[in-house]
């Protein structure tokens, strides 16, 4: 039971940094896009890690992250403890079509599936591919897409993401290098107006302070350190 309790009192933390840096990356259209952070499907315990709203239909996205957005998109985020699995491709699926009832006048051809996770998801490639029959397609470092016209899924596998694109969903690990904590603290001076990232900065810190030391020590010898 102690476990049990520890490891989702983890996840949740995991969660409310993913969130925070979700909305960094996607900082230019924080103006088009509502973002709605364990969004209640039913007064049972059944919440989407994130529904983000295009308050503009027509907007263009021009960020590898959020390029295929529709009007309503469904997110699930796997701490990197965990893994997107085929299950979790099924829930989430079950969700949308539980989503287009609740939420009167919204159409399944309107919404879009992102799953994001910190590992290879190739079981659930495989999957998509052979069982369903998706056509995948790899469109830039780290993100895949199942072709579907009807309701389109995009993996993210976070760790393979450029800083240029997902810089904050990139550094969620606990393997981060002292050269990506300098680039999310040096960016953090130029968002902290815009967008908040103390629960980013939290989790990001403690789970790597051998990459906090090493920006504090390059600090202290005036060393440029090499991206």
């Amino acid at each position: 039971m102690r476990k049990q309790k520890e490891h989702t009192k983890r996840r949740t933390t995991w969660h409310s940094a993913f969130i925070e840096g979700f909305q960094a990356d996607l900082l230019d259209y924080l103006d088009v896009l509502d973002f709605t952070p364990e969004y209640q499907l039913t007064a049972a315990p059944l919440k989407i890690d994130l529904v983000i709203v295009k308050k503009k239909k027509d907007i263009v996205i021009n960020n590898p992250l959020a390029h295929f957005f529709r009007g309503h998109n469904i997110v699930e985020y796997k701490s990197p403890e965990d893994y997107i699995s085929i299950e979790d491709f099924l829930r989430v699926h079950a969700y949308a079509y539980q989503y287009t009832v609740l939420i009167k006048g919204i159409a399944i051809s309107d919404i879009t599936l992102t799953f994001i996770g910190n590992r290879h998801p190739r079981k659930l490639l495989q999957y998509l591919k052979q069982v369903h029959e998706y056509k995948i397609e790899q469109t830039s470092s780290g993100v895949w897409l199942a072709d579907n016209k009807f309701l389109p899924i995009q993996i993210i596998q976070s760790g393979m993401l450029s800083e240029s694109a997902g810089l904050f969903l990139k550094s969620l690990t606990k393997t981060l290098r002292g050269s990506s904590m300098r680039s999310i603290l040096e960016k953090r001076k130029r968002l902290e107006k815009k967008v908040s990232l103390d629960a980013y900065l939290n989790v990001v810190i403690k789970e790597n302070p051998k990459a906090l030391l090493e920006v504090e020590n390059m600090a202290k010898r005036r060393i440029p350190m090499a991206l």
